[in-house]
C-alpha cells in the first residue's frame, strides 16, 4: 500500500497517518481525520479507489467538496493519480453536452473504478437523482468522501448543503464506505461532525493528528 500510494501521489514517500488511514479504508471501515493543512487528506480520501484500481476491480467513488473551482482541482489530482475522475458540476456538465458528451453516463457504465467529484448540491440535480434511483448504479457505488468537513458544523452558504449528505446513508448501500477530513475541528466537534454525517459512534475511525499551524 505505501508503495502504490507513493507512486500515485509522486512524493518521495507517504506519511504514517496516511498510510495507516489507507489501510482501514481500504479494510472497509469509516474514517472521519482531522489534519492540519498539507498533511496529505486528499490522499486518504482517493486512497480506497487507488487501491481497489490496482487490484483491477470496478466500482464508483463520489468525492464531495463545496465549490466549482475544488471539484475541478481535485478531479484533476484524482486524474493524475490514475483515477478515471470526472469533475461533474453545472459548466463541465453543460460543456461536455456540447461536444456531445454525457458525463453522468460516463460515471455509470464502465468495468473499472470511476470517480466523480462534485458539490452536495448536485447531488440534489435531476441527472444524478436519477442514478441513485438505479439499483444498478446503487451497487456500483463503493466509496463516498468528504473533503472540508468542518463546513457541516460552520454557519453559512455551505452547511445546508453538507447536513444534506446524511440523506445519502438512506439513499447508499451500508457497505460503502464514507471517508471525511478537515484540518478545522477541536476533538469534541470532530465528533459532532460525525454524527452529523451520520458516523455510527464506536464503528468508525476517529483519527485526529497535528493540527498545529
Amino acid at each position: 500500500m505505501a508503495e502504490l500510494l507513493r507512486t500515485r501521489a509522486q512524493v518521495r514517500e507517504v506519511y504514517p497517518h496516511q498510510l495507516e488511514l489507507a489501510m482501514h479504508v481500504n479494510a472497509g471501515e469509516d474514517v472521519f481525520c482531522v489534519a492540519g493543512t498539507n498533511m496529505g487528506k486528499t490522499l486518504v480520501l482517493q486512497s480506497g479507489p487507488i487501491a481497489a484500481q490496482a487490484r483491477g476491480e470496478k466500482g464508483i467513488a463520489l468525492m464531495i467538496v463545496p465549490t466549482k473551482v475544488l471539484v475541478e482541482q481535485q478531479a484533476d489530482v484524482a486524474s493524475r493519480r490514475g483515477l478515471r475522475a470526472r469533475a461533474i458540476n453545472q459548466d463541465t456538465v453543460r460543456n461536455a453536452r456540447l461536444v456531445g458528451r454525457d458525463l453522468f453516463k460516463e460515471l455509470e457504465h464502465g468495468d473499472d473504478i470511476r470517480m466523480a467529484v462534485m458539490t452536495p448540491s448536485m447531488l440534489n440535480e435531476s441527472d444524478m437523482k436519477t442514478l441513485l434511483r438505479r439499483p444498478q448504479f446503487i451497487n456500483s457505488v463503493r466509496w463516498l468522501s468528504i473533503d472540508e468537513a468542518h463546513l457541516v458544523g460552520q454557519e453559512g452558504i455551505f452547511k445546508s448543503g453538507y447536513l444534506s449528505l446524511l440523506n445519502m446513508r438512506v439513499r447508499l448501500n451500508s457497505s460503502v464506505v464514507w471517508v471525511a477530513a478537515t484540518a478545522t475541528a477541536t476533538p469534541a466537534e470532530a465528533v459532532s461532525m460525525a454524527l452529523a454525517f451520520g458516523f455510527h459512534t464506536d464503528s468508525y475511525i476517529n483519527a485526529r493528528y497535528s493540527v498545529d499551524r
